[in-house]
C-alpha cells in the first residue's frame, strides 16, 4: 500500500480546477443572470441595422467615396442615460453621424453609444 502524501498548494490547486468548493448560491446566480447595459450620463443607446455584407467586389469611383462615407446613420433609441437634456422617448428614430460614438454588439444585438450632442435629427 503506497501512501501518497500531498501539499496544501495542490489540493488547493485541485479544488479550483474542479470548481469543488463552491457554494449552491454562487452557480445558481451566474446562470441565473443575464448581463445588461446601463447608460450613463448623457449618452443615448441606439439600435442600428446591422453592416451590409457584400459577396463579390463592388467598385465605386472616387469622385462618390467621399459623398457614401459621409452618410448619416439612422437607428433607433434604445435606452438614455439620467442626464440627458434633449429627452428623447425611447423608440424614437433619429439621425447621427456614421463615426460618432462606439459601435458595440451585446446580446446579437448591433448597438451604439451615442453623446447627445451627436445626435443630428429625429425621424418623424
Amino acid at each position: 500500500m503506497i501512501k501518497r502524501s500531498l501539499k496544501r498548494s495542490q489540493v488547493r490547486s485541485d479544488i479550483r480546477a474542479t470548481g469543488a468548493g463552491q457554494s449552491m448560491k454562487s452557480t445558481k446566480k451566474e446562470r441565473s443572470s443575464t448581463p445588461t447595459l446601463k447608460v450613463l450620463n448623457d449618452l443615448y443607446l441606439i439600435e442600428t441595422d446591422p453592416p451590409a455584407k457584400y459577396e463579390g467586389v463592388l467598385e465605386i469611383p472616387d469622385a462618390y467615396k467621399a459623398f457614401y462615407e459621409n452618410l448619416p446613420e439612422t437607428g433607433v433609441i434604445v435606452s438614455r442615460g439620467p442626464s440627458t437634456k434633449l429627452q428623447l422617448e425611447v423608440g424614437t428614430q433619429v439621425r447621427f453621424g456614421k463615426h460618432s460614438g462606439q459601435r458595440l454588439e451585446f446580446n446579437g444585438r448591433h448597438l451604439q453609444l451615442i453623446r447627445e450632442h451627436d445626435i443630428l435629427a429625429t425621424i418623424t
